[in-house]
């Protein structure tokens, strides 16, 4: 048996599922975006804590080194050095 073709009857594209779409695309980009500037913020803050609290730039630290330097030979101020090092880290 044959039969008439078929033909697709031609029916107004739905705007709904575009519009939704893009009101999810939209809010993905905006949700990344903040979350973008939260990690941003949170790595310039913990930089300048991390340049605030060298260790290196103790002033005790610097003291025990150049009585150090000094007298290159003294164990109690190499010890000092060690203790002091220890508990800046």
């Amino acid at each position: 048996m044959l039969t008439a073709p078929q033909t697709k009857t031609a029916s107004a594209p739905q705007r709904g599922g575009g519009e939704a779409a893009g009101r999810a695309w939209w809010l993905a980009a905006w949700v990344g975006g903040v979350f973008a500037v939260l990690m941003g913020v949170t790595l310039l803050a913990g930089y300048v804590r991390a340049k605030a609290d060298d260790p290196l730039k103790s002033p005790q630290l610097r003291e025990y080194k150049e009585k150090l330097r000094l007298n290159p030979t003294d164990e109690q101020t190499k010890q000092r050095i060690r203790q002091l090092d220890l508990q800046l880290r």
